[in-house]
């Protein structure tokens, strides 16, 4: 069996995407904005790419990305650019759900803030960047456990957004007061014992009830 490659962990993060039909989003509440695959149009803008060659580029450019394109920029800026492939390197099995975890989270929220987050999780300074020490600690713990901990991070991180970004609780909770999209994509790359009890989680967003 081979090891997974950038493309399939980046494949993997599509569709965690929850990709259906239509792949262009542009939610007006998502402080992300306009999305298609996954790409943002602000990744867009940074990287220069204007797909209908009008000379600037905005959501026309977006709307014409399909997921060949977006798999290959989430494989060079969000997996090699900020050297994720280094993480758990000494495990390539066992550590593909935590590298694609990671990748996944710096898709949704750039580099600084997972890496620093993962970094944590290993008790070793926190610079915000895959440097020796973290692939070093990295490789010396459990990458299963270490994923579970690291989506443990992101749920909470993904909750205190919520608590000071009211807006956002849709995100984190549906209407009838079950796990919303931020909540479950994080818990994809768990094992179920690491999923919050539904308890938990009601415990959690209940006070969001009283606001």
């Amino acid at each position: 069996m081979r090891s997974p490659t950038p493309y399939d962990i980046a494949s993997h993060v599509i569709a965690n995407e929850g990709v259906e039909g239509d792949s262009f989003a542009d939610d007006p509440s998502d402080s992300g904005g306009p999305t298609n695959w996954g790409i943002t149009l602000t990744t867009l803008e940074k990287l220069g790419i204007d797909l209908d060659k009008d000379g600037d580029v905005d959501v026309d450019d977006l709307k014409q990305v399909d997921r060949s394109l977006a798999i290959d920029i989430l494989v060079k800026y969000y997996y090699i650019e900020p050297e994720l492939h280094r993480i758990c390197d000494k495990h390539p099995f066992r550590g593909t759900r935590l590298r694609t975890a990671m990748m996944d989270w710096t898709v949704h929220s750039g580099q600084e803030i997972p890496i620093g987050e993962l970094q944590q999780c290993l008790r070793i300074d926190v610079t915000q960047t895959v440097d020796d020490s973290l692939v070093n600690a990295s490789n010396s713990a459990d990458p299963i456990a270490l994923a579970n901990q690291l989506g443990a991070a992101r749920r909470d991180w993904y909750f205190d957004l919520a608590d000071r970004r009211a807006k956002d609780r849709q995100y984190c909770v549906t209407k009838n007061g079950k796990k919303g999209g931020w909540i479950r994509r994080t818990e994809r790359f768990m094992d179920s014992a690491a999923h919050m009890t539904e308890q938990d989680f009601d415990n959690r967003v209940a006070r969001w009830r009283a606001q």
